[in-house]
């Protein structure tokens, strides 16, 4: 009855996990969430097994319930959201979904159809003394990956977090459980612990998806920290995005929508009311020029959305935020799916107005549903031929300086 009431407790713990994850994946729809909702779930299923079977009796269909959901499903789907997590370029994401989907495609096969032979009891049953060979080495292989998987992505995340990389010190500590819940699933489901601890172990893996997800920055690519004061240089006055001489500037500050339209209607709803003047720029003796490089991957079939967001958060920076000197969204050639944030920032202070800044804040959030993958580059200017303040901007007629490139 002890291993009855562990198992239950476990079930029920694992339940709820997935129900609360499953409550902050809907509305984000992050693949790395849906992964671990369904490492939860199948955990779920696995731990459900175990309480029937120390009910019960174990069963043939018990025992492949079990193999299929918590030493199959579990770990691949827990180092598949791993990778989606850390993974920064599309092409390592995709290469892990195929192989994951490929190796749990051949092994359902082979742990279905492989007969089961001898008699089972109250007791937790193993693997090899019931399946065949074949199935043995199928799962040694899933856990083989879903281990190698955890481990590289975790070496990975500390040596980004070394380098002073802010999303991957962010992600550290989550990561760090999720790997731990591998280890534990693994360990379970290959009976390196006793009857009582397996459903345990189980449960305790479940409940650490579910805080490191928890503990997840909601949008870390959207949350810069304060910059760092490394240089100095003189302040360049915004140009309205007409700093790229022999291009459209529409192209590259408003997201492909024509700026003179919030001339025709009305501004967003989260944009400065007109009469509100915008604060006077604190010109302080000497600037430190930051700035930031975003590059969005969007969700194929989500550019349009997602132009139309960035070309209303330009004009509301534009009108709102004197300290923000560049702001511009540019298209990629030969990329349709990447849109390119170039920002550039008076001083240490703007960079922390316009993070606080609501229309800032409701981009990020709006965002998220059109984009599929998000880098971002703090940038600090060492050299350039930037104006200072109440110098001509132009030579001998006030117009501003014209960089070369865009």
């Amino acid at each position: 009855m002890v291993n009855v009431a562990l198992a239950l407790l476990a079930t029920l713990a694992a339940l709820g996990g997935a129900g609360l994850l499953l409550s902050r994946t809907l509305p984000e729809r992050r693949m790395h969430l849906l992964a671990w909702c369904g490492t939860l779930i199948a955990l779920v299923i696995a731990l459900g097994s175990m309480t029937i079977g120390f009910a019960v009796g174990f069963r043939p269909s018990l025992l492949r319930a079990m193999e299929l959901f918590g030493s199959l499903i579990a770990p691949l789907t827990l180092a598949l959201g791993v990778v989606e997590l850390i993974g920064r370029t599309v092409q390592a994401r995709f290469a892990a979904r195929l192989i994951a989907a490929s190796y749990v495609i051949v092994a359902v096969v082979i742990i279905l159809l492989d007969p089961i032979v001898g008699t089972f009891g109250k007791s937790l049953p193993r693997v090899n003394g019931h399946y065949s060979s074949l199935p043995g080495l199928v799962l040694d292989g899933a856990h083989l990956f879903a281990v190698v998987s955890l481990v590289s992505c975790a070496v990975v995340t500390a040596m980004r977090s070394s380098r002073r990389d802010r999303q991957a010190a962010a992600i550290m500590t989550p990561l760090a459980m999720v790997a731990f819940a591998g280890v534990l699933v693994v360990a379970a489901m290959r009976n390196f612990l006793p009857g009582p601890l397996a459903p345990l172990a189980l449960g305790g893996a479940a409940a650490l998806v579910w805080f490191g997800a928890s503990r997840l920055p909601r949008d870390p690519d959207e949350e810069p920290e304060p910059y760092e004061d490394m240089s100095r240089h003189h302040q360049h006055p915004y140009d309205d995005g007409h700093y790229n001489v022999g291009q459209d500037p529409r192209r590259h500050n408003t997201g492909g929508y024509e700026r003179p339209r919030y001339e025709r209607e009305a501004p967003p709803s989260f944009a400065p009311p007109p009469a509100v003047p915008a604060p006077a720029p604190q010109f302080p003796q000497v600037m430190g020029q930051y700035g930031r490089i975003m590059i969005y991957t969007l969700i194929d079939g989500h550019a349009e959305a997602f132009d139309r967001l960035a070309a209303e958060v330009a004009y509301a920076v534009r009108q709102a935020e004197p300290g923000t000197l560049v702001y511009a969204c540019h298209t990629v050639d030969n990329s349709p799916s990447q849109r390119l944030f170039y920002q550039l920032f008076r001083d240490a202070n703007s960079v922390e107005a316009h993070t606080r800044q609501p229309h800032v804040q409701r981009f990020a959030q709006e965002a998220r549903a059109h984009v599929s993958g998000t880098n971002v580059l703090e940038l600090t200017v060492s050299a350039g031929n930037i104006a200072s303040p109440g110098t001509p901007q132009g030579p001998g007629n006030g117009q501003p300086v014209r960089w070369p490139h865009g």
